[in-house]
């Protein structure tokens, strides 16, 4: 059977140089790391995290999500709850970028808890050790992937973010996610698994505004592999993750550009992300 030419565009030592599926003792073992890695992040909400009062991002997360799921939209969930501007009627906010509040939204419908968020958030980041689990074992083979899991399953980085409401969490899965579709982009070449792609990319950057570099360096590097021998399948490629990365973003921007005087792309905090960044005093 003749091969297409995408397929035809990987040399024959890529094509080798693939791994073997999975074993069956691979899933075993990455079914107990994620049990392992569940059992931490839960009994980390119950003892430690359900306890937090603390007056920080995961508040804000919580209370818009609610917002939203009340069918009240995008608006400021902290003048909502100053004495001082309760009375006033809210105006539109976009302080964090809207995928980890949309991600939440089905929760506090239904649930309307901070409690039931962090479990959900727990079991993101027991399913993000797994994909991470699968992408180093796509790299390296099964050991590389159990390790990997493994590392994932314990390390604070991960699982300290896995037992609040923040923003981490959702974007080590997406991020992740976007990592997994490139490779099997690069199974297959072809500009739709790049579309995917790109979506990805864009809703990492829905999750975290600085992620909106991760499209271009993807695209960039789709543009120039010699892993990809027609020049044509790598141009449209890139082109596909930069266009399904603005496609993404659209929706977002285009409501933004009615709610603000100002253009706000992804998220209104740059200011106070710069003015946090910086010490007057040791200037």
């Amino acid at each position: 059977m003749t091969r297409t030419e995408p397929e035809a565009s990987l040399s024959s030592r890529e094509m080798s140089a693939r791994p073997r599926g999975p074993s069956r003792r691979f899933f075993v073992v990455l079914a107990i790391i994620a049990v392992a890695a569940l059992g931490l992040r839960v009994t980390y909400v119950m003892t430690v995290t359900r306890h937090d009062h603390g007056f920080y991002d995961a508040v804000y997360y919580e209370l818009q999500a609610t917002r939203v799921a009340d069918g009240l939209g995008y608006t400021d969930p902290l003048r909502a709850i100053n004495p001082n501007t309760r009375s006033e009627t809210p105006g539109p906010a976009a302080d964090h970028p809207p995928m980890t509040v949309l991600v939440l939204v089905p929760v506090a419908w239904i649930f309307r808890s901070g409690f039931v968020m962090r479990l959900q958030m727990a079991l993101l980041g027991t399913l993000t050790v797994v994909l991470l689990g699968l992408l180093a074992r796509r790299l390296a083979g099964d050991a590389a992937g159990l390790v990997a899991a493994g590392v994932a399953a314990i390390y604070p980085g991960l699982w300290v973010n896995d037992g609040l409401i923040m923003s981490e969490t959702v974007c080590a899965l997406v991020v992740t996610l976007a990592l997994l579709a490139t490779y099997r982009f690069l199974d297959r070449p072809r500009w739709t698994r790049a579309a995917v792609v790109g979506v990805l990319c864009g809703v990492a950057a829905l999750t975290r505004a600085e992620l909106l570099v991760l499209a271009p360096v993807l695209a960039a590097w789709m543009l120039f592999t010699r892993r990809i021998a027609i020049p044509r399948v790598r141009a449209s490629a890139a082109g596909a993750v930069i266009v399904g990365m603005l496609v993404t973003l659209a929706p977002w921007f285009v409501y933004n550009q009615t709610r603000f005087k100002n253009t706000v792309i992804i998220s209104t905090n740059d200011g106070v992300a710069m003015a946090g960044s910086n010490c007057p005093a040791v200037y």
